[in-house]
């Protein structure tokens, strides 16, 4: 986390001064959103394609309804994730390290964007039916993907709330916090 006891601080250029760990953790977030804004894409492809028993999943009410629910989860998880990645360079470009408070929001709203993403994700699959189960549907992957993700230990929301809450709260670090 220091801004200036790591090997990048000696380059001339500002982005190899940032703090390493803010950085990492911005990146981390990144991956899951990517992932949901490539489910949506494909989940709104299915609903012109998918037709259980002869009816298109546009005519069937929840369909689009549970689109609609996983893009705008999408959308928030983009939203926070342009402030927390802005914010993350705002830190950077003035050479300092996160105070705990702020460390504690970016894990907050690192593990926030997974779970957006991988609520968006099981929007869309509860809507596609048992086929985006296949081995052979790429919805399935990017569901198992994602769900794979939130169970690192920077996306365990349980985790993550726990001590982002202590950190916010100025109750401090527990003796298991990293670093």
């Amino acid at each position: 986390y220091s801004a200036t006891d790591h090997p990048g601080a000696a380059h001339e250029e500002s982005i190899y001064r940032y703090p390493i760990l803010p950085g990492l953790l911005a990146m981390l977030a990144a991956i899951p959103l990517g992932t949901a804004e490539g489910a949506l894409e494909l989940g709104r492809a299915k609903l012109s394609e998918t037709a259980p028993w002869a009816c298109g999943a546009l005519d069937r009410r929840p369909s689009p309804r549970r689109w609609a629910q996983a893009q705008q989860a999408g959308r928030g998880a983009a939203l926070l994730y342009e402030a927390t990645l802005a914010n993350v360079i705002a830190t950077g470009e003035q050479a300092r390290a996160l105070d705990l408070a702020e460390d504690g929001q970016l894990a907050l709203d690192v593990a926030t964007v997974t779970r957006l993403a991988k609520g968006a994700i099981a929007s869309l699959v509860d809507g596609c039916g048992s086929g985006a189960f296949s081995l052979d549907d790429p919805l399935q992957r990017f569901h198992r993907d994602v769900t794979v993700m939130a169970s690192h230990l920077g996306n365990d929301w349980d985790v993550v709330a726990e001590r982002g809450a202590r950190y916010l709260l100025g109750l401090g670090r527990a003796p298991g916090d990293p670093l």
